[in-house]
């Protein structure tokens, strides 16, 4: 058992001096979507100059229409999913390397939420049938879905549309949900088993999970204050990190959030009489903006070889000994330990 920990220990560290290495150079580059007057715009926002760069676009039509809420990314293959309809329901698939955009038929379905899980390389999405909302596996390639969990739907009932996260080491979706009182819900995906606690009188307007850190962070609001701080997901307590200003004319993409976990640094889309990159730092409370020509409906957080492995965390290695990242494919020795 000791070898098999040292071998560990000794492959940790290694790539997290890899990762830190190529930390200044990539952690500044996001993957975002925004429009022109003609089109849908997927390309990479440097985070530190607010600059745009388009990798491909699907063009503006009046019958075509992106499901807001629905983004998700998969860093090992540099594929972003999102859903959209016309005269159907699609899964769509832009991979940010080849420019190539792909969709699948989707039946009768409109993905409220799409997550990628980066351990299991398992899409999940939440969607709505006439009585429930489903919570399950979408198979990309097929556009096939497998219910895991359900909750009744009501008119009393209300998720949060933007509140969505995933926490990959353990597999459980959080969002935020409210009835006669504010709720911060999990779903596990591997049981089907839901739990929720209360938060209080404070609706959470974004959720994102830290999977270096294991800390969930979330956005609320108060009378006059945007707050961005870690919730408690066993008890539902609320901490602020940092806070901005709330004002008529100043509003706040709502699915543009996404974190990087290698600077504990959230990200977002905001407006006022310009369009903003804000980025708040979840350690130090810091909070910075820089300009950008165009609006951001969303960001994603791409992982480079090396930091996949550090952003999961040393246990990636014990509960999967096979790990995907933009390299290819890394094979972990077997590390059962021998008397």
């Amino acid at each position: 058992m000791r070898s098999g920990r040292h071998f560990l220990l000794i492959v940790f560290l290694a790539l997290t001096a890899i990762a830190f290495n190529s930390q200044n150079a990539v952690s500044q580059i996001l993957y975002g979507r925004w429009k022109s007057e003609d089109e849908h715009r997927f390309g990479t926002v440097n985070s530190l100059t607010g600059d745009l760069t388009t990798i491909a676009t699907i063009p503006r039509t009046s019958s075509f229409g992106i499901s807001t809420f629905s983004n998700a990314l998969d860093p090992a293959k540099s594929t972003l999913y999102f859903a959209a309809i016309d005269s159907s329901d699609w899964l769509y698939s832009v991979n940010m390397k080849t420019e190539s955009v792909t969709r699948v038929l989707i039946d009768n379905v409109t993905f409220m939420w799409l997550e990628f899980d980066h351990i299991s390389e398992v899409l999940y999405g939440r969607w709505k049938s006439e009585d429930e909302h489903h919570f399950g596996t979408v198979d990309p390639d097929t556009g096939e879905l497998t219910t895991i969990a359900t909750i009744p739907r009501s008119s009393s009932f209300g998720i949060a549309s933007a509140s969505n996260t995933l926490d990959p080491l353990n597999s459980i979706l959080y969002f935020s949900a409210n009835d006669s009182s504010n709720w911060l819900y999990s779903v596990n995906m591997e049981t089907g088993s839901v739990d929720r606690v209360s938060t209080d009188d404070v609706s959470l307007m974004w959720l994102e999970f830290d999977p270096i850190s294991e800390v969930l962070y979330g956005r609320w609001k108060s009378e006059d204050e945007h707050r961005f701080g870690t919730v408690d997901p066993d008890t539902g307590e609320l901490t602020t990190i940092a806070t901005i200003p709330r004002s008529p004319s100043f509003g706040i993409a709502s699915a543009s959030n996404t974190l990087n976990p290698l600077n504990s640094t959230l990200y977002f889309g905001a407006n006022d009489s310009s369009n903003w990159l804000y980025s708040v730092n979840m350690e130090t409370g810091s909070v910075r903006k820089v300009l950008t020509d165009d609006a951001l409906y969303w960001l994603e957080v791409p992982e480079p070889c090396g930091l996949a492995f550090l952003t999961l965390g040393a246990v990636t290695v014990l509960r999967k000994r096979e790990y995907r990242c933009l390299c290819g494919t890394v094979s972990w020795p077997d590390l059962t330990p021998t008397s």
